[in-house]
């Protein structure tokens, strides 16, 4: 590149046309009645697109599931934006359904959400640096119609010392017959049914429990739960601190 500057002293210039993600060797140079004199070699690469692979789905519930990704090589720029996109149709982009899971390289996890039951999904990890927007390999996720029963934890009342109500409403079987329901509770998060719980009924609809045994003046986690052949299944969770 010809600059047009003359004379001593320190000068810029502006390196165009350049191609992302090379590696270029570069020299200043003087044009005198003497001849060409050239200044010490330096090197530089471009920046390019971020490389990253797509973590497989993984199922959360009915209507959602975990996926992610890996970036392992930002392009020599800094990652402003991750996280994945999906669709029912192949190579989905930005304009999709997706998440943002922050910035920055290395591994995230995402969590596609409002799935249709039955439907086939494409998911691809994506990465947004400077260069624009890259993406993962595209791997597909089928959401099974048998995932299990959708279930949801009532509101906690009637909160005294040792005792307190709950309950639920189961909203759908999974297609497997609904055994046992009730709701387990624990002084620490995500109560199962090996801890402290209660038995009420079987099947759809809404069941209301009755908590016994508490300590006063301690907070208790509940939420419901469901078991049929499926496996068991898991409401939201609820906090409550008994009375004094």
């Amino acid at each position: 590149m010809v600059d047009s500057s003359t004379g001593i002293g320190s000068y810029g210039s502006s390196i165009t046309g350049l191609t992302s993600g090379t590696t270029y060797y570069l020299r200043a140079y003087a044009i005198t009645s003497s001849g060409t004199s050239y200044g010490e070699e330096v090197t530089f690469k471009t920046t390019s697109l971020a490389t990253l692979t797509t973590t497989a789905g993984a199922v959360v519930d009915m209507n959602s599931a975990t996926s992610g990704g890996n970036i392992t090589n930002n392009g020599g720029a800094t990652v402003t934006s991750r996280g994945i996109c999906w669709s029912m149709s192949p190579n989905p982009t930005l304009a999709d359904s997706k998440t943002t899971d922050g910035s920055g390289s290395g591994i995230f996890t995402s969590t596609l959400t409002s799935l249709q039951i039955g439907g086939t999904y494409h998911i691809r990890a994506y990465a947004v640096n400077s260069v624009g927007t890259s993406y993962g390999n595209d791997v597909t996720y089928v959401v099974d119609s048998s995932e299990g029963a959708v279930i949801m934890t009532e509101l906690v009342t009637q909160i005294m010392a040792t005792s307190a109500v709950c309950g639920g409403i189961v909203f759908n079987d999974g297609g497997f017959a609904i055994t046992s329901r009730g709701v387990c509770w624990n002084t620490s998060s995500n109560p199962t049914t090996a801890n402290s719980k209660t038995v009420d009924g079987s099947g759809l609809g809404t069941f209301v429990s009755n908590m016994t045994g508490l300590s006063p003046n301690v907070t208790y986690h509940v939420r419901s739960y469901v078991v049929s052949s499926h496996g068991t299944t898991y409401g939201s969770e609820f906090s409550f601190t008994t009375h004094p």
